[in-house]
């Protein structure tokens, strides 16, 4: 796309990515034009890491809703129960813990 088309969907997104919606401050880099590697449409702006998930997932619809329904029905709830073990909180390491 043309610098010009990138500057008017950027505008559009309010300089945020169209899935997770941070800033490019937030994220510290550009967002990345994604686009249907199927028809090459271009979808929008997104950061690296969400364009990355959506490689991934190979913009697998259904594997995508499965995703979902696991996040909020996990398998464990069924086989364990309250047993459940909680992992401690993700501490920040490195550039992250500047930014607090």
């Amino acid at each position: 796309i043309s610098l010009q088309d990138y500057d008017n969907l950027f505008e559009s997104q309010a300089g945020r990515c169209a899935v997770c919606l941070k800033t490019v401050l937030e994220i510290h880099r550009s967002l990345d034009v994604d686009h249907d590697h199927e028809t090459g449409e271009v979808r929008g702006l997104l950061c690296y890491r969400c364009n990355t998930v959506l490689g991934f997932l190979e913009d697998d619809k259904e594997r995508m809703a499965r995703v979902i329904e696991y996040l909020t029905s996990p398998p464990s709830r069924k086989v364990l129960g309250e047993r459940q073990w909680k992992a401690p909180p993700r501490k920040k390491l490195g550039i992250e813990a500047l930014f607090e």
